[in-house]
C-alpha cells in the first residue's frame, strides 16, 4: 500500500509540475485539479510543508485570501462589509493578470477561516467581513435588496 501511495504521490506531483502554468492561469483547470485532488484525499493547497510547497500551490490561496480581504476592506465604506463574490471577481480580474473564479474565492476564504478570521460566505453569493448573522428578517431584507 505504501508503494502505491508513493507512486500516486509522485505521479500527481509530476502532473502538477507539468501543468503548473495552466493550473495557475486557467480557473476551470485549477478547479478541476483541486477537486480531483480532494476526491483522492489530497489537499494540495493547505500547507507550505507538503510536497506541493515547491510548486507554490499552498501559497496561491493564502495570497488570494489576503487580496480578497483587501478588496472587501477597500469597499467596506460603500457596502458595509458585505460584498458580492461576483463583484470581488470582477474587481480582482480587472487588476490582475491571472483570472480567478468563484471557486477560487471560496477556497481561499476557507483557508483563512481555519485561522478564525471572522470572514464568512453568505448564501454562497456574498463575502461578509463584519460580524453578521442572518435572521429571517435579515434574509428577507437581502432578498428584497437583490431584486432592486
Amino acid at each position: 500500500m505504501k508503494v502505491i501511495y508513493k507512486d500516486f504521490q509522485a505521479n500527481l506531483s509530476r502532473f502538477a509540475e507539468q501543468y503548473r502554468n495552466e493550473i495557475n492561469r486557467n480557473t476551470e483547470f485549477r478547479e478541476k485539479f483541486n477537486r480531483l485532488c480532494l476526491e483522492m484525499g489530497v489537499d494540495p493547497l493547505v500547507s507550505r510543508r507538503t510536497m506541493w510547497s515547491g510548486l507554490g500551490f499552498g501559497e496561491f490561496y493564502n495570497q488570494l485570501a489576503q487580496k480578497v480581504l483587501d478588496i472587501c476592506n477597500k469597499h467596506r465604506s460603500v457596502n458595509g462589509g458585505i460584498m458580492k463574490i461576483t463583484d470581488i471577481i470582477t474587481y480582482y480580474n480587472r487588476n490582475n493578470r491571472e483570472p480567478i473564479s468563484k471557486y477560487d474565492v471560496t477556497a481561499a476564504l476557507q483557508t483563512m477561516n481555519k485561522l478564525g478570521t471572522g470572514c464568512s460566505i453568505l448564501r454562497n453569493e456574498y463575502v461578509c467581513t463584519v460580524p453578521f448573522s442572518l435572521s429571517d428578517d435579515s434574509q428577507e431584507l437581502m432578498n428584497v435588496a437583490e431584486e432592486v
